[in-house]
């Protein structure tokens, strides 16, 4: 059951500085999900870290009402999970962005950002 007083947001991928801080900032600009957990999880626990320390400054410094916590387990992040959020990529970043434009294009798709 969700509890929307208070939610626990996962974000898959939250090592990544784009991913995870934008995320984060959304999230943190929502008044509707004041008091919410936000649980970070990726595979680099060095970028985690560094995200996490970013977060905790933000939240302090704005002296925000969430909470954050950081893990490499999957399964502890996605533990009583009521919404995630997963971004990961492998392989060729620019390749992947010219198929994420080129293949909506080839499909009629005229806005793609």
């Amino acid at each position: 059951m969700i509890n929307l007083a208070k939610p626990k947001i996962v974000l898959i991928g939250a090592g990544s500085a784009q991913f995870g801080l934008g995320t984060v900032a959304d999230i943190l600009l929502s008044k509707v999900l004041e008091g919410a957990t936000i649980s970070l999880h990726d595979i680099n626990l060095e970028t985690l870290k560094m995200v996490y320390k970013v977060c905790i400054e933000g939240i302090k410094k704005l002296n925000l009402d969430f909470k954050i916590e950081f893990t490499t387990n999957r399964e502890d992040a996605l533990s009583d999970a009521d919404f995630v959020i997963c971004s990961i990529e492998t392989g060729d970043r620019f390749k992947l962005w010219e198929q994420d434009f080129n293949i909506p294009r080839k499909y009629g798709s005229k806005q793609i950002w």
